[in-house]
C-alpha cells in the first residue's frame, strides 16, 4: 500500500484558504476509525484548530463590512427561494418532474442545515458543494422543473460573497495579525506530525484500509490547494509580466517624443 501523502506548502495558503485546507482535514479525519494514537494527536491537533478559528474570528468581526453582510442575506433569500420552488414539485402532477424534483431535494436536504445554520464561511462551502452535485445531476432534473435560472443565480450570490469577502481580506492578508500567524504554524506542526504518523504507521494496523481511504481523500484535498497556489503565482507572474510591458510602451514613447 502507498501511504505517501502529498506535500503542501501551507504557509502560501491565505488565511481563509488555510483554514478551509485544515476544515476538510480535520472532517476527513474525524470519518475515519483509526488507532487510539491517532484519536490523541487528532486531539491536540482539533484544540489549535479551535485556537486557530477564535483568533481568525476577532479579525474577521473587525475586517467584514455591511457590503458583505447584504450579499450574505441575498444569497440567503435566492437559496431558500430555489428549496422552495423545489418542493413545490414534488406534489406535481408530471411525474417527471416530481422525480427530478425529489433527486434535487435530496441534495438540498443534505446541505441544508450546514447552509441555514453554519458560519458564513461554512455556508459558502456548504453551497459550493452543493451547487456541485445539483450540476451533476441529468441535466433534464434542472430544465424540467424550470429550476436552472435558480441554480444560476446562486452560484453568481454565491461567488459575489466570495468577491466581497476576498476584496476586504486583501488588506488584512498584507499584515496578517500575530495571533493568527502563531495559530497557523502551530496548528501546522500538528499537522505535520500527523502524516508523518499516517506514512509511518498507517500500514501497521488491521484496519489498514480506513488509512488508505484517509491517505486518497486527503491527497485528492492538497492536489486542490496547490492549483489555487499554481494559479495564483500565475495571475501574478502575468500581472507583472504586463506591468513589464508597460513600462517599455511608455519608456520606448517617452524616447520617440525626446527624440
Amino acid at each position: 500500500m502507498n501511504n505517501e501523502i502529498s506535500e503542501l506548502n501551507l504557509s502560501r495558503l491565505r488565511n481563509e484558504e488555510h483554514f478551509g485546507f485544515h476544515s476538510e482535514f480535520t472532517k476527513l479525519a474525524n470519518e475515519c476509525s483509526l488507532s487510539e494514537t491517532f484519536v490523541g494527536l487528532l486531539q491536540v491537533y482539533e484544540k489549535h484548530y479551535d485556537e486557530l478559528n477564535a483568533s481568525l474570528e476577532v479579525v474577521r468581526k473587525s475586517v467584514l463590512t455591511g457590503q458583505l453582510e447584504e450579499a450574505d442575506i441575498r444569497r440567503n433569500g435566492i437559496f431558500r427561494s430555489l428549496q422552495a420552488a423545489t418542493r413545490g414539485y414534488l406534489r406535481h402532477p408530471d411525474l417527471e418532474k416530481q422525480l427530478s424534483a425529489r433527486r434535487l431535494c435530496n441534495i438540498i436536504r443534505h446541505y441544508g442545515r450546514n447552509v441555514m445554520s453554519g458560519t458564513r464561511e461554512n455556508r459558502t462551502y456548504a453551497i459550493t458543494n452543493m451547487l456541485r452535485d445539483l450540476r451533476a445531476t441529468p441535466a433534464t432534473d434542472l430544465q424540467l422543473p424550470g429550476l436552472t435560472n435558480w441554480v444560476s443565480e446562486l452560484e453568481t450570490a454565491n461567488q459575489a460573497c466570495k468577491n466581497v469577502k476576498e476584496s476586504r481580506y486583501e488588506e488584512w492578508e498584507k499584515r496578517p495579525d500575530q495571533k493568527v500567524l502563531d495559530a497557523r504554524q502551530l496548528l501546522d506542526a500538528d499537522y505535520k506530525v500527523i502524516v508523518k504518523y499516517l506514512e509511518a504507521h498507517g500500514v501497521l494496523h488491521s484496519d489498514e484500509e480506513n488509512y488508505r481511504q484517509l491517505v486518497i481523500a486527503l491527497n485528492d484535498r492538497v492536489a486542490f490547494y496547490k492549483r489555487l497556489i499554481a494559479q495564483r503565482r500565475g495571475i501574478m507572474a502575468a500581472k507583472r509580466e504586463q506591468g513589464t510591458e508597460s513600462s517599455s510602451s511608455y519608456s520606448s514613447s517617452s524616447v520617440a517624443v525626446a527624440g
